[in-house]
């Protein structure tokens, strides 16, 4: 998860923790993934890519909440 601090580029980001996710399966990385495909949302242009990307996030986030109730994945859900 430290490597995806590293990087600025929203889209390497989202790389980085689907690897993690892969890897350890916890709660904190699929939150981190729900957040950094978020922020890849935000700056789509095309509405359907957008949606796309905001319902993998939302999914991602109801995972981690599954995996350990947390006040991230909450605050995460409500800025979907």
């Amino acid at each position: 998860g430290y490597a995806a601090t590293l990087t600025s580029v929203p889209a390497e980001k989202v790389r980085i923790y689907e690897a993690l996710v892969k890897k350890t399966d916890n709660w904190v990385a699929y939150n981190n993934l729900g957040a950094a495909l978020l922020e890849l949302a935000k700056l789509e242009i095309d509405q359907n890519k957008k949606s796309d990307l905001i319902s993998k996030a939302s999914n991602y986030l109801e995972m981690s909440l599954k995996k350990q109730e947390n006040g991230e994945s909450h605050l995460n859900l409500a800025s979907a």
